[in-house]
């Protein structure tokens, strides 16, 4: 009789999950109205656009609706590590931004390109930016509270002034 117990308890052990917060996408609350609009037949470019207006990330909608959100995303530092080479190349060249710049080379409008960024979930700014040099060399990657333009109000926070 305590074999029997003893087994009921692993195997209902094991039919748990293990770690409570890990929800998959389609039953987390947050997500779940985006995944069941995919269900339904949505266009991804429509279900994205909807993710974008409610102030969360587009790439959601790629990702796997039977896995957690966070099985599916990199720690920081993985993200650092992989910007870190890939924005060594220059702009025209790179995997993420390289065929906005050949749309504009090919005579698209500034307009109808940075749509396309936005459309992709990047920062449609970028198109701004020299092709020739790299991203991370464009980029001012200074913390706000060390720049001139906000530092003052950084400081005042410091000092307990709202």
């Amino acid at each position: 009789n305590n074999k029997n117990a003893a087994l009921e308890a692993l195997f209902a052990k094991r039919a748990r999950p293990t770690d409570e917060k890990e929800v998959l996408l389609k039953d987390d609350p947050e997500y779940q109205k985006y995944f069941k609009m995919l269900k339904v037949g949505l266009p991804i470019g429509s279900v994205k656009q909807a993710l974008m207006r409610d102030g969360k990330d587009p790439s959601i909608a790629d990702m796997d609706p039977e896995k957690s959100y966070s099985s599916q995303t990199r720690s920081s530092e993985e993200v650092y590590n992989s910007q870190a080479t890939k924005n060594d190349v220059p702009l025209k060249d790179s995997e993420e931004y390289g065929k906005f710049f050949k749309m504009l080379k090919m005579g698209i409008q500034i307009g109808a390109v940075r749509q396309a960024l936005q459309k992709g979930g990047k920062d449609p700014g970028i198109i701004e930016l020299d092709p020739e040099k790299s991203l991370s060399s464009q980029i001012d990657n200074t913390p706000l509270k060390d720049t001139e333009e906000y530092g003052k109000f950084f400081k005042m926070l410091k000092m307990g002034i709202p």
